[in-house]
C-alpha cells in the first residue's frame, strides 16, 4: 500500500495497523523505527533464517526478511516485523482476506541508517549482498518474447544415457531467460567434443594403418573451439534441409547478422562478404541452388555445418564473452534474434547430434 491509503486505514480503526507509528521518511513508509524495503533475493541463500546487514564496521542495520512465496500464513498470526513488511506489499487499499502470500523479500533497516544506506549502499546492493531493491530493477525485466510453435514431431532415434545431458536440458526448458538458454544448450554440444575426437580416433584404430589420420585428430583435440564444433557438426548434421530452414531465418534479423558475423566477426567466417549473405536470401536462400550461386564453388554437404558452427559460435561468444571487442548483446534489442532465430537453430543442431 502506499502511504495515504495506510493512513486512511490506520483511522478507520485497523486494529492490525493500529499497534503501529506511520510516517514518511526520505519518500520510505516507516514503521515505528523500521522501513521496509521490497527486494529480490539470489536463489543462492539459504531462507530459513534473517540475515543480519552490517555496515564495513559491522555495526547491524537491518536484516533480510525471506518471506517470498512461503506456504500461506493467517495475517494475524505474523509477527511485528511480518506485518509492517505485509502491509507494503499488499497492494489493495482493502484487506478482504485472511491468509497471505508475499510477493517479495524484504529489508527491515533501521530509520537513523537510512540517509547513509541509501546514498552509499543501496544502488550496489546486487555486488555486494546479492539482492536488488525492487526500485533499482532495470526497465522491462521480464523476457517476453517467445516462438510461436503449432505442432511437434517426435524423434525415436535420439539417445540420452549420460545424466548430465538431462541435468543441463532441465536447467534450459526451465530457464525465462533465452542468452542463458542458449549457452545450456550450446553446453551439450561442448561436452561432446571430447567424445567425438574419441569416437573418430576409435574408429580409425579399427581399420589399421591409419596413423597419419590417428596423429592428425590428436593434433586437432588441442584446436580451438570452432574448429572442433565444426568437425562435430559436418559428422552430426543429418538433415540439411532443416538447417537450412532455420539457417533462412535470419533474413528478419539482417541488422543483427551484420553486426555479429561481419563487424565483430573473425576471419574464420566461410562467408566474407555481407553483401553475398544479402544477394543469396534474396534469390534461393540457404539451398544446395542457393550455396551453388556463391562465389568459389563451394560444396553444400560442407559449406551449411560449417556456417552453421561459425553463426553458432559467434551468438555464444557475444552472449558468454559480454566484453568490448565483441559484440554485446541487449536485452531489449536480441532477445527476439535469440528467441526467433538463433535459438531454433541450436535447438536443430542439438537435435540432430544426438541422434544415434
Amino acid at each position: 500500500m502506499i502511504f495515504d491509503e495506510l493512513i486512511s486505514l490506520k483511522e478507520s480503526g485497523d486494529d492490525l495497523l493500529d499497534r503501529f507509528s506511520i510516517s514518511e521518511i526520505r519518500n520510505w513508509i516507516k514503521f515505528d523505527n523500521y522501513i521496509p524495503m521490497p527486494i529480490i533475493t539470489s536463489h543462492a541463500f539459504d531462507t530459513s533464517d534473517d540475515v543480519a546487514v552490517k555496515f564495513p564496521n559491522k555495526h547491524v542495520i537491518g536484516k533480510i526478511k525471506f518471506l517470498k512465496d512461503k506456504p500461506s500464513r493467517e495475517i494475524r498470526s505474523y509477527t511485528n516485523e511480518e506485518l509492517i513488511c505485509f502491509f507494503i506489499d499488499h497492494v489493495d487499499s482493502v484487506i478482504s482476506k485472511t491468509e497471505y502470500i508475499f510477493k517479495h523479500d524484504y529489508l527491515l533497516i533501521e530509520d537513523k541508517f537510512l540517509k547513509n544506506y541509501l546514498k552509499q549502499y543501496k544502488s550496489s546492493s546486487s555486488f555486494w549482498g546479492s539482492y536488488i531493491h525492487i526500485d533499482d530493477l532495470p526497465p522491462n525485466p521480464v523476457f517476453n518474447e517467445s516462438f510461436k510453435t503449432t505442432s511437434l514431431i517426435t524423434e525415436q532415434n535420439i539417445k540420452v544415457d549420460n545424466s548430465y545431458y538431462k541435468d543441463v536440458l532441465y536447467l534450459a526448458i526451465n530457464e525465462p531467460n533465452p542468452f542463458n538458454r542458449f549457452l545450456k544448450l550450446y553446453h551439450t554440444l561442448e561436452f561432446q567434443f571430447d567424445l567425438h575426437t574419441a569416437k573418430k580416433i576409435s574408429d580409425l584404430l579399427e581399420e589399421e594403418g591409419k596413423e597419419e589420420e590417428i596423429s592428425f585428430h590428436l593434433k586437432s583435440y588441442a584446436r580451438e573451439d570452432l574448429k572442433r564444433l565444426e568437425s562435430l557438426l559436418t559428422d552430426g548434421l543429418t538433415d540439411l534441409t532443416s538447417i537450412c530452414d532455420c539457417l533462412n531465418r535470419i533474413s528478419s534479423f539482417l541488422p543483427q547478422a551484420e553486426k555479429i558475423f561481419y563487424d565483430y566477426g573473425k576471419q574464420s567466417n566461410p562467408l566474407k562478404m555481407f553483401s553475398d549473405l544479402k544477394d543469396m536470401l534474396a534469390q534461393k536462400k540457404f539451398s544446395k541452388e542457393g550455396i551453388s550461386s556463391l562465389p568459389q564453388n563451394r560444396q553444400y554437404e560442407k559449406f551449411i555445418p560449417k556456417i552453421c558452427a561459425y553463426w553458432i559460435y559467434r551468438v555464444r561468444s557475444s552472449i558468454a564473452h559480454n566484453k568490448y571487442g565483441e559484440y554485446l548483446m541487449d536485452r531489449v534489442n536480441d532477445e527476439k534474434f535469440i528467441v526467433q532465430f538463433a535459438e531454433p537453430l541450436l535447438k536443430e543442431v542439438v537435435k540432430q547430434c544426438f541422434i544415434k
